[in-house]
């Protein structure tokens, strides 16, 4: 597998090999879809060269986010970005290794980068890496400075999925492994971007706000319909007209719930509320679930690589309300007559109602 781009790479196993190339401006580091559309707006606002490195964690079974060649082959084909790179670890991360493997994994692979200079990370003023990168343990163990840009819009506020500061476990990865994550405590982190400054669990670091809907309100029409190209180039705008939208998240495959029929169950009793008519479904990337086996009468299923976000671009429609349990995406968008969270306690009370049948 190879990347695209001015500068060349080798992806083999897990490695990446850049040639040497000193005095580059800035490198942002992302793995998901909505990193990349970030990434995108980022760089349609600055002055200088960006270049762009997409680890790609997908397995084979696609429960991790990036298998979208075509996709990379248009941001790359745009002309946003100096270069375009993939990082392919699907050597280290395949489905058939146990968790606890793929975590010594990752530390071996960080203790290499720590040895090797692959990334050259050295050459640039500064990088940008959205938490939890892998490379960002590289940068770590390398003494590198780099600037974190939150991984999902509010995700240092207190939610199911902010990092625990405590336990044997964090423990042995913080001290032990010198494995920092998503909680911003490492020494080498200059800044934290963030949505939101208020209600963090983070306060040591320098925080950065940049309101997530400033960022989106400053894209022309034009700059929109070119992230749309890039994107969602076949999307029929006719079915998300007076729609329903219901915004699944990875409730399953994050343990919050017991299994897939669980979150099936769930979805099914929330869009019985709204009678089932004219919904559309917008699955999250790290879902495994085939929603079309479930869904299949009167319900629209909308691509997961698609970031929700993009909804707010189709200024000539107008969706009738959109439903999420919990994710903080929906705030961005305003195309929309009513948004509806239905929160942690309606799916407490619903799992209550399961323990209840059992």
């Amino acid at each position: 597998m190879r990347s695209w781009g001015s500068v060349c790479a080798e992806v083999l196993g897990g490695t990446m090999i850049m040639k040497q190339q000193n005095n580059r401006d800035s490198l942002i580091i992302c793995f998901t879809y909505y990193h990349l559309l970030i990434s995108i707006i980022k760089v349609l606002h600055s002055k200088k060269p960006v270049d762009l490195i997409i680890e790609d964690f997908t397995t084979e079974s696609g429960s991790i986010v990036l298998n979208d060649m075509d996709l990379i082959k248009r941001i790359e084909k745009s002309g946003l970005f100096r270069s375009v790179l993939v990082c392919n670890y699907r050597g280290i991360f395949s489905d058939d290794v146990s968790l606890w493997k793929k975590r010594i994994r990752r530390v071996f692979y960080i203790k290499r980068g720590k040895r090797k200079n692959d990334y050259n990370f050295e050459s640039y003023k500064k990088i940008f890496v959205f938490g939890a990168s892998l490379l960002q343990g590289v940068l770590d163990a390398k003494k590198i400075h780099y600037n974190i840009i939150e991984d999902g819009t509010d995700c240092y506020k207190n939610n199911y999925n902010i990092i625990k500061h405590s336990g044997i476990k964090y423990l042995i990865r913080r001290y032990i492994f010198r494995l920092y994550f998503v909680d911003g405590s490492s020494p080498y982190i200059d800044s934290i971007e963030v949505n939101d400054k208020s209600g963090l669990n983070i306060n040591e670091k320098t925080i950065i706000e940049v309101p997530k809907k400033e960022l989106f309100d400053s894209l022309t029409k034009k700059e929109k319909k070119k992230i749309l190209e890039i994107f969602v180039p076949d999307l029929d705008q006719e079915k998300l007209k007076d729609a329903i939208v219901l915004i699944t998240q990875p409730l399953s495959e994050d343990g919050i719930l017991k299994n897939e029929e669980d979150k099936i169950d769930l979805y099914k009793s929330i869009i019985k509320m709204y009678n089932g008519k004219n919904i559309v479904i917008k699955v999250h990337p790290r879902e495994n679930t085939d929603y079309s086996k479930y869904f299949s009468d009167g319900c629209q299923i909308i691509n997961k690589k698609f970031p929700i976000e993009l909804l707010d671009f189709y200024t000539d429609i107008k969706l009738k309300s959109i439903v999420t349990i919990s994710s903080t995406s929906i705030g961005l968008i305003s195309n929309v007559e009513k948004k509806i969270f239905l929160g942690w306690d309606y799916l407490e009370d619903f799992k209550r109602g399961r323990k209840h049948d059992e």
